[in-house]
């Protein structure tokens, strides 16, 4: 509306005009894709800030989870076996592992504690028995319904089994059988830790339901069908993983995928620095018999040290990082 007496803005041809011009609408347009294009990415960034958050707070408290259990049992960390059990669904499986996270969750009551904002896996519950199969087709592309877990979500993050699968370097002391002769990784008993608060516990991995955090195992389940992450910067949080230490503490380390001619089988995932790799052996001095043929998929530390079948932990740090090609 147009009071009586205020002055109209003429036109070129001195008729009044009450729109924009073409002209002031691009502009208009223009500034706001700008804004759109600077603001977006912030927003997005604070998005995936906020899901390292949520994850970070999930390992912390499955950390305190940790450090009850291990009052509990004497300063020993639960064990990892594989016997005959009956799921949450009623059924009854083949030998299946009795995942790290189930032990944990009755003392946190809260499955979604394990996982991570950022982990899309999914899985459908079998309508059969579930087995120790391998299977990576239909309903559990992932390989990860351990029959305790009922959220349909895989559990985001993974225990640390050593630098390398199956040596125990790590949480665990070598791959064994129980006394029925069910597979067992027995727990280490927190004293025998050289730093408790510079070693790894378990933390982000792109794991199957036993949940190894290793690098020749911690990328191994991240595509359906089985299947690493090629690239690093696909790795989620902006490769800036979350890890729980075994006095309960918790914080990120840059993480990097990495290809390596002696283990073809999946791209290895190691931290960025060096130095961090350390954290993932429970003791810098002990000896270890590790060789290829110890545990089908395992990294072959054999053929890269040269007549070495014993080995200290940074030993087999540096040999996988002499031979690992970062990749982009």
């Amino acid at each position: 509306m147009v009071l009586p007496n205020s002055p109209r803005r003429p036109t070129r041809q001195g008729t009044p005009r009450n729109g924009f011009t073409l002209i002031e609408l691009l502009v208009v347009i223009a500034i706001i894709a700008l804004l759109a294009a600077i603001l977006l990415p912030v927003f997005a960034k604070a998005r995936e800030m906020a899901r390292r958050a949520s994850c970070a707070s999930n390992c912390r408290q499955s950390g305190m989870a940790l450090m009850m259990y291990t009052q509990d049992y004497d300063e020993t960390i639960l064990s990892v076996d594989k016997p005959p059990i009956v799921g949450y669904d009623g059924q009854s499986s083949k030998q299946t592992y009795v995942n790290w996270s189930a032990h944990l969750e009755t003392y946190m009551k809260d499955w979604n504690a394990f996982l991570c904002p950022d982990d899309s896996r999914t899985y459908a519950s079998t309508t059969t028995a579930s087995t120790e199969s391998g299977a990576a087709t239909g309903n559990d592309p992932y390989d990860c319904f351990d029959d305790q877990n009922p959220t349909g979500y895989c559990v985001g993050f993974a225990w640390n089994s050593g630098f390398v699968e199956d040596a125990g370097m790590g949480l665990y002391t070598p791959y064994t059988t129980d006394p029925l002769g069910y597979s067992l990784y027995p727990g280490r008993n927190i004293a025998s830790i050289d730093s408790p608060g510079t070693m790894v516990a378990f933390g982000d991995a792109y794991a199957k339901r036993d949940g190894q955090l290793a690098c020749d195992t911690a990328n191994a389940y991240a595509v359906a069908g089985g299947g690493g992450i090629a690239s690093t910067a696909l790795l989620r949080h902006g490769q800036m993983f979350s890890e729980v230490f075994c006095d309960g503490h918790a914080k990120a380390i840059r993480m990097v995928v990495a290809s390596n001619p002696f283990y073809t089988k999946n791209p290895v995932l190691i931290p960025s620095n060096q130095a961090d790799a350390v954290d993932f052996c429970y003791s810098s001095t002990a000896i270890f018999t590790y060789y290829s043929g110890q545990k089908a998929g395992s990294y072959p530390i054999s053929s890269a040290i040269t007549g070495a079948a014993s080995v200290t932990c940074p030993q087999v740090v540096s040999d996988v990082y002499a031979n690992s090609t970062i990749l982009p």
